[in-house]
């Protein structure tokens, strides 16, 4: 909906400003007027194209340039679009959309490349050129039978475009491309498609059976699943209870690992000492014959000392004679006979007799 006009130096108009509200706006007048001038500043402002011969007979007479902006709204979006031309043929194009408080542009510059692409970013917008608009809602004098003569299939087109028929049209056939790649997906990811209701309804009712038939069997489990957790939940209490045993268990089980450890290395270490007196025994099996020789000869020593004791006795005895012996011949010396008498008595001794 155009929401506003407004001419700058445009034709006829030095400074005009329209606000149009809902409804339908009727602009009356004699010819030269104006009205049409209003007519050609909305299709020059969006399309930069008008009813005029050329563009340089749109500036009004005596100004350097002219300019008509127009404002409209499109699915609740509010657009503006302006053109200007100066004296020299120059082109200048802006197209505007609101944001809030601001306007942001949507295109800007000069030449007639950009006022062209701009004309298509605005017919994209509202879905008319400016040929459909201007058959659709431009009636100049002499014109209405043209419109009636239009062949069927362009009148088609026209009517198609004014009343969204053609957008439709377009939405019908992405919608059947949609369709088909969603088909193709669901086909590949579940393996059906809608071309499969009626199977999938044969296959849902037989489920639906299987589920009526399982109620009885699902009762059942229900039933067992609360006994078991009835179970379940005396076997926790149970288990609390034999906690302390389980840990006294883990530490006589660590214990046992202890002594089996230990066990295994006094076994090695035995299993080792034993090793290393079978190879002393190895080592020894000449000294069995010396411990032999051993006895025999200690029991020979044993002999030699008892000879040697008695021995020993002999010569102890025969010391002890000797010394009497000593004395008694001292003491013979000292009883020495002088001139065969006896020291005692004086008388004259005839022999002597040895004491041994």
């Amino acid at each position: 909906m155009i929401t506003s006009v407004e001419l700058g130096n445009f034709l006829s108009h030095s400074s005009t400003k329209l606000d149009f509200e809902e409804g339908v706006t009727v602009f009356v007048g004699p010819n030269g007027a104006g009205k049409s001038s209003i007519v050609d500043a909305i299709t020059f402002a969006l399309f930069g194209q008008h009813t005029r011969n050329s563009n340089k007979g749109l500036i009004l007479r005596g100004a350097n340039q002219g300019y008509a902006k127009v404002n409209f709204t499109m699915n609740g979006k509010s657009f503006e679009a302006v053109r200007k031309i100066d004296t020299k043929g120059t082109l200048s194009a802006k197209f505007l959309e609101k944001k809030g408080k601001d306007w942001i542009t949507l295109a800007v510059g000069e030449r007639k490349q950009f006022g062209e692409s701009m004309t298509k970013e605005i017919e994209s917008r509202i879905g008319l050129n400016f040929e459909k608009l201007k058959v659709a809602s431009i009636v100049q004098q002499g014109e209405l039978n043209s419109i009636i003569k239009a062949k069927p299939k362009e009148f088609k087109e026209l009517l198609n475009a004014i009343i969204g028929i053609d957008k439709l049209d377009t939405a019908s056939e992405l919608m059947k491309i949609i369709k088909r790649n969603f088909r193709e997906i669901i086909q590949k990811k579940i393996g059906y498609d809608d071309t499969h209701i009626e199977i999938i309804k044969k296959d849902v009712e037989n489920l639906e059976n299987e589920i009526i038939q399982a109620e009885p069997l699902q009762k059942e489990l229900k039933t067992k699943k609360k006994e078991c957790e009835k179970e379940l939940s005396l076997l926790q209490d149970k288990l609390e209870k034999e906690s302390p045993k389980e840990s006294k268990l883990n530490q006589l089980e660590a214990q046992k690992n202890d002594l089996l450890n230990y066990a295994r290395e006094a076994i090695l270490s035995a299993q080792r000492e034993i090793v290393e007196n079978e190879r002393k025994i190895r080592d020894c099996d000449g000294c069995f014959e010396f411990v032999k020789s051993k006895k025999t000869i200690e029991k020979q020593l044993e002999g030699l000392e008892s000879e040697i004791e008695s021995i020993s006795s002999n010569v102890h005895q025969n010391s002890l004679n000797v010394e009497r012996l000593k004395e008694q011949q001292a003491l013979a010396t000292k009883l020495e006979l002088k001139d065969s008498r006896c020291p005692v008595c004086d008388s004259k001794v005839d022999h002597l007799n040895p004491l041994f």
